[in-house]
């Protein structure tokens, strides 16, 4: 059985707003150098992404 990927693009204002819909996954982070800084928010199962859990308890410990 394979896991299925959820990819999201856009700011990290953008992805901030829905991490709710993450909270307890973990997930991957790559920051696209050069990119525009205000590309539309997609979602593709087909790609890569992985929730994590990191970005919750990061702000738990500060």
């Amino acid at each position: 059985m394979t896991t299925q990927l959820l990819e999201v693009e856009g700011t990290w204002s953008e992805i901030l707003a829905q991490s709710a819909k993450f909270a307890g996954h973990r997930v991957r982070v790559i920051v696209l150098a050069g990119e525009p800084h205000n590309p539309p928010l997609l979602y593709r199962n087909d790609l890569t992404t992985e929730a994590t859990e990191n970005a919750e308890g990061d702000r738990r410990n500060e």
